[in-house]
Formats: structure tokens, sequence, C-alpha cells
């Protein structure tokens, strides 16, 4: 059996170059194997990195030697790479590092390979069976000088043929010195250049870590954050599986930043907490939030367990307002759509103070390092002060509700969306597959009987989502009210989960019907 490492390395500047820099490092430690272990759909894990097989390649050009030997033929073939190979991986690296200086560019490269090669060294004392380690950069000087110039330089004193210090002479030095007591394990150690940029899993995951140094470096330059504060990370232990509470996949959260604190003693003090939500509908414009739109929707939940990084969100938000001397009695739309993002929220849960960009010097909003706006300030904010006071019309249906004071009619619309499937366990309806758009309740108000259309993702919840609280479920109900001395009737539907969470959801224009024939 065969046993080495992978690993993809990248540094960088935020912005300027140069500039604060950071560098991160993603890879695995393999054991060779005897079946195909796909990293995703299309690379394949071999013992010289992510390979994607080429239009003539098949599966049988990565070959099993999960019984090769040292003293067999194809083994240099296989330590240098010519030959591909199955390997299963054994640990994953994710790690970056803020450094916290400011540098070039290649500066950051040329400390993310050295930091490469104390993981090496880490590893081969852990496990002395590993043999080769291949690390790629996307940094030509690094690997130019690490292939065709180190050896030169460690005989001439780190000095050119021109008698001047080579750059980074420092680091340089320690990578020889790291790189001759790898060898003296008997470990070989290769450089390779990979195209940055150019889509391989590696690669890209080692700038996005890289990226995230980068943007502590520059927080820390700007006083935004201390420079103690912050230690080097290593996400290899991140759960990538982690979502957002299904209540909260809508499109927006809405919130008062100068509120926050009021919500930060909820929390404290062990109490639910509530977040206001809102489904943009057609017109997905921001501003228009506020207007009475046909398919658009509101909603209001309240949580056991309130969520970290909406919370961080929001306290982030509030700071950036007032450390701009801005008015922080607004109304901020949340992008739910971006921050619940697969590969964001993981990220976003487990680095809560470091993710989100410094506001710039403009407006005080945040964006994702992938770019995305995480934050918008409501400005002029008079329509979105109308959605404050529906979201207090819904909080206070779902009290009475729960208190057993509701003023109005209450169906249970549960068996509309569930069933017991033949263990007797509580599941979603098969009969509303994708296809199924709406369902139809039907109400009695007095003598009057009314049959109400509610459509997914406008009068109810999303269809996944429902799909998705299955074990959970407690009850569903359609609550119908009328103001007094109203020809017509309001309604809304909300969802209770076993643990007491709860979702009142209301479509913002459509919620309404004639009370008579």
């Amino acid at each position: 059996m065969l046993k080495g490492i992978v690993l993809y390395c990248d540094g960088g500047n935020h912005g300027k170059n140069p500039g604060m820099i950071g560098y991160g490092i993603h890879g695995y430690t393999y054991q060779t194997c005897q079946d195909i272990v796909n990293y995703n759909d299309e690379y394949k894990y071999t013992q010289i990195g992510y390979v994607k097989l080429g239009e003539k390649e098949k599966e049988e050009d990565i070959h099993d030697v999960s019984s090769m030997k040292k003293t067999d033929d194809k083994y240099q073939s296989v330590i240098d790479g010519s030959m591909k190979v199955r390997v299963e991986p054994v640990k994953i690296f994710n790690k970056y590092s803020k450094v916290g200086i400011h540098d070039s560019n290649i500066g950051a490269e040329l400390r993310a390979f050295r930091d490469s090669l104390n993981i090496i060294k880490k590893e081969k004392t852990d496990d002395k069976d590993i043999a080769v380690a291949h690390v790629y950069s996307d940094c030509k000087n690094v690997v130019s000088g690490f292939n065709d110039y180190l050896p030169q330089w460690s005989t001439n004193g780190f000095r050119k043929k021109d008698g001047n210090k080579v750059q980074y002479e420092d680091i340089w030095q320690d990578i020889h010195n790291q790189l001759s007591y790898i060898k003296s394990k008997d470990t070989e150690v290769k450089l390779h250049w990979i195209k940055g940029h150019d889509g391989h899993p590696g690669n890209e995951q080692a700038d996005y870590l890289a990226t995230i140094a980068a943007s502590i470096g520059r927080k820390i330059g700007l006083g935004v954050i201390e420079d103690d504060s912050i230690q080097d990370y290593d996400l290899s232990q991140v759960d990538n599986k982690a979502s957002i509470h299904p209540f909260l996949m809508t499109e927006r959260f809405y919130f008062n930043p100068s509120r926050i604190e009021h919500h930060l003693e909820k929390i404290k003090n062990g109490k639910s907490v509530q977040y206001y939500l809102g489904e943009l509908g057609s017109k997905v414009e921001d501003t228009f939030v506020g207007k009475e739109i046909s398919d658009a929707a509101l909603a209001v939940c309240s949580l056991q367990q309130s969520d970290v990084v909406l919370d961080r969100i929001m306290l982030e938000q509030a700071r950036y307002l007032e450390d701009n001397d801005a008015n922080t009695d607004c109304i901020v739309a949340g992008m739910l759509d971006h921050i619940a993002k697969s590969k964001v929220y993981p990220d976003l849960l487990a680095n809560k103070d470091v993710l989100l960009k410094s506001p710039g010097y403009t407006r005080a909003e945040i964006k994702s390092l992938y770019g995305d706006q995480i934050t918008l300030i409501l400005d002029p904010p008079f329509l979105a002060m109308r959605t404050l006071s529906s979201f207090t019309l819904l909080e206070e249906m779902a009290n009475y509700y729960l208190q057993d004071k509701f003023p109005g009619e209450i169906v249970n619309i549960t068996e509309l969306l569930y069933e017991e499937n033949s263990k007797g366990k509580v599941q979603f309806q098969k009969a509303i597959g994708t296809d199924v758009k709406s369902i139809k309740a039907k109400i009695n108000i007095g003598e009057i009987e009314k049959t109400v259309t509610l459509t997914f993702g406008i009068d109810l919840l999303e269809r996944n989502v429902y799909k998705k609280l299955e074990k959970d479920i407690d009850k569903v109900v359609l609550l119908n009210w009328s103001e007094e001395d109203s020809l017509f009737m309001n309604y809304a539907v909300m969802t209770i989960l076993k643990n007491h969470d709860w979702c009142i959801y209301q479509a913002t224009y459509s919620s309404t019907y004639y009370k008579k024939r």
C-alpha cells in the first residue's frame, strides 16, 4: 500500500498588490485502494491530485496498485505521477492564514508553499509511511525558484549570480531546511505549476481560502478587527452539510439595526427569537418591499434556537452603520437567497466573525467573499415601514392562536399536506408532486362554506420546505380573521413544529376573500 499527500496552495492580497496578504492550503493525505473514489461528478482522487478523465481516457486508465511494493518496476512511475493510480483520502486539509503583514502577492504565494512543507513534515512525523508529496501552486515564480534555482541558491549562500541576495532569502532558506528534513525521512516532494482560476477544484478551494485570509488581513489593516482576535483557521472539520433552518428558506429577512440589542437579550435569556421574512415575488427588485404584489409573501418565524449566522450579520450591520456615523434606526434587508447557499452557509456558520467583507466607505452594507450582496439598506424607508405593520399583525395573530385567544376561524389543514405511511410515520403527501402548485382548503363561516386556493411559496411555505419538515411537523393551520365591520376576511397559514418553532406565512396582496357568497 502506497501512502502520500497532495496539497494545493495559494496566496494573495485583498484589493491591492502589494497589500495585506494571506494564504490558503487545501489537500488530502491518501492511501491506495482498489476502487476509484470520486471527489465530485467530474474529478477523481488520485496520488497526484484531483484528475478529470479526458475524452479518450477511461476509468481503467486510473490503475489499482493497492498491492504494489517498493520493489515493483512501476513503483517510480507511481511516485513521479506518470502513472495515475486509485487512492482514497484519509485526511482532508482546508487551512488559511491571515499572515497580518503588508507584502506582495509573490510573498504570499511563497509563504503558502512554505507552510505546505510544514504540513508535509508534520504528517510524515505522524505517519512514517508517507512516501511522496505532490504540491501545486499557480505562481510560476515559486515553482521555478524551487525546481530550477533552489539547489544553486543554497550552495551560493542564497545569492544570485550577480551577488545580490535572493528576494525573500529567509523564506527560501526555511524552505530549503524543511525540504532537507523531509528528504532525510525518505519522502519525495514534487512541486507543480497549475493554471489559476481555471476551474480546477483544488486550486479553486485554495484560492477561496486565501481570499478569506487576505480579507481578514485587510480588516486588520483597516482596524475593523483586532489582530489578536483572529487566529489561523483549519476548516477541515467544517460541516459542509450544515444548512439553514427550513423556515428561513426565503429570499429575504428584515431587521432594524437599532433593535439588535433587544434581539441579543432574548438569546441571552434563553427565549425564543423571531425573524421577519419575505418572498419578493416576480418583481424581484427590493425597492418593491412594502408594495402589495400578488405573488409576494411575508412571514414571521419564531425559533427556540437562534441562527448564529443571521445574528452575526445583524450585529455586524449595526456596527458598520455606527462606524460610518449613519442612522441605525432603519430597515435592512438580508439576502437569504445568497446566505443560504450550500457553499456559503456552512462557512459563515464556522467563521461568523471573519467572512463578511468590510463595507467600504460609501454605503455601510455587507457583501460576502463571493461578491454576493448580504445586506441592503432600504432607503427611502417609508414603503418598508408599511411592511413592519404587516409583520406586527402576523405576529399578533400567531400569539393569539398560541394563547387560545384567536379571534376568528381556525382550519386544521395538516392532512392536506401530510399522511401516515405503512409504518405509521408521518410523511409529506405523495400526491403532492413537483408539478402541484397549490392545494384547496374549505372554510366554514357560519352557514357559508368557502374554498380557498393556497399556493406554495405565496400562501404556503415552499413545497420542499414542508417535505424537509415531515419528521418534525406538529400541525399546519389556516387562520381566518376579519377586522371590525369589514366585509372581507384575511387569512394566513401557520406551521408549528414539535419543538414549538413556528412560522406564520401570508401573501401580501391575495390573502383576503369576500365573506359572502
